[in-house]
């Protein structure tokens, strides 16, 4: 699953890249590999967010909603961004696997 906020960091980082197409197609390509979308904003998980960004040095908001996610529904959170992601590791947060 991928929160909707970090689905439109796919989008737009796609699209600059290859264009707007091109970037349709790889939306379209997740929705038929059963990547579903959360749209989650309830009062406990907004605030997860936002206290993930006031203790964490130096992390995206939008990677806030990724790391909230996967700790609400006990997965793994998915990532290349290291240089986010491997200060967040030792906090135990979630699980977080890296694809490079």
């Amino acid at each position: 699953m991928i929160h909707v906020i970090n689905l439109g960091e796919v989008y737009y980082n796609f699209y600059r890249d290859i264009g707007e197409s091109e970037t349709e197609k790889l939306i379209q390509e997740l929705s038929n590999i059963n990547i579903k979308t959360r749209f989650d904003l309830s009062g406990n998980f907004w605030r997860q967010v936002s206290k993930y960004k006031a203790v964490i040095k130096r992390i995206s908001l939008a990677d806030c909603f990724a790391l909230t996610l996967a700790n609400q529904e006990k997965g793994i959170l998915v990532t290349s961004d290291r240089k986010e992601f491997e200060p967040i590791v030792p906090l135990n947060i979630c699980q977080i696997d890296f694809i490079r």
